[in-house]
């Protein structure tokens, strides 16, 4: 049996959600780390793990966004075209 649609969508905003937790701590340690040690390299890693944050939110945003149902606008919904 093939999961719903709405399950589907729940299982991936819980994957970018976990992407972002794990993405914000790793950009929080290295951002720490690379100040305290003066490390240039290691601030640099922190900084792009800050990106993809960034980028991990707006997916989710989109996610969150696309799985809303469809109303008079949006008869197919909101995550699909024509």
């Amino acid at each position: 049996m093939t999961p719903s649609p709405r399950a589907d969508a729940r299982s991936g905003q819980r994957i970018a959600l976990a992407g972002i937790i794990a993405s914000g701590c790793l950009a929080a340690l290295n951002l720490t780390v690379g100040v305290m040690s003066r490390s240039t390299s290691v601030f640099a890693t922190g900084v792009e793990f800050a990106g993809d944050v960034l980028a991990s939110t707006v997916v989710f945003l989109g996610m969150v966004a696309a799985a809303r149902p469809a109303d008079d606008d949006h008869p197919y919904g909101h995550g699909r075209g024509r």
